[in-house]
């Protein structure tokens, strides 16, 4: 049995943004939400370690931009 399905539109520079990070970390767009709306919704054990990767190298580099300026 395949899983639930639903369908959202969305602006489509969230859509960008969504393909270009699929892109950047070689996973699906479908995975990408996945991930975000377990985010979102506080299930963090379920996202990829890909995604818990990008989101630390995110806050290092955020870091790293407030103490060097």
């Amino acid at each position: 049995m395949s899983p639930p399905q639903f369908n959202v539109r969305i602006p489509s520079s969230l859509d960008k943004q969504v393909k270009l990070f699929a892109k950047a970390n070689n996973v699906s767009k479908n995975k990408v939400m996945i991930d975000a709306l377990n985010h979102y919704l506080g299930c963090m054990e379920k996202i990829s370690l890909n995604q818990q990767l990008a989101e630390i190298k995110e806050k290092i580099k955020n870091f790293s931009y407030q103490i060097c300026g």
